[in-house]
C-alpha cells in the first residue's frame, strides 16, 4: 500500500479551478476537489500599481497545494493505521 502523498496526487486531486479579479488588487482562486470539497484562497497587493493576477494565482495556488497535501496527509494516515473508522464513528455524534 502506498505510504506517502505527492505532488502529483495533490495536483490530480484538483476537478475545477476558477481564478477571478477582486476589485483592483485581489485574486481569488476557487479550487474544487475531486470529491466535491471547495477550497478558496485569496492574494492581495497593497497599491493596484502593483496587481499582478499570475503572481496572485502563484500565491494562491501553493496555499491550496499546501491544504490538500495535509488533507490527503490525514486521509492516507486514517487509512494505514486504522483510524478512519474511529473518524467514522465520532463525527456522527
Amino acid at each position: 500500500m502506498k505510504n506517502k502523498v505527492t505532488i502529483e496526487d495533490v495536483k490530480n486531486f484538483i476537478k475545477e479551478l476558477e481564478v477571478e479579479k477582486f476589485g483592483e488588487k485581489t485574486t481569488i482562486v476557487k479550487a474544487v476537489l475531486q470529491n466535491g470539497f471547495v477550497l478558496v484562497e485569496h492574494s492581495s497587493c497593497v497599491d493596484p500599481v502593483n496587481f499582478d493576477m499570475e503572481l496572485g494565482k502563484k500565491i494562491c495556488m501553493e496555499r491550496i497545494e499546501s491544504k490538500i497535501f495535509e488533507l490527503l496527509g490525514f486521509k492516507l494516515q486514517c487509512t494505514l493505521l486504522g483510524g478512519a473508522e474511529w473518524g467514522e464513528k465520532n463525527l456522527r455524534k
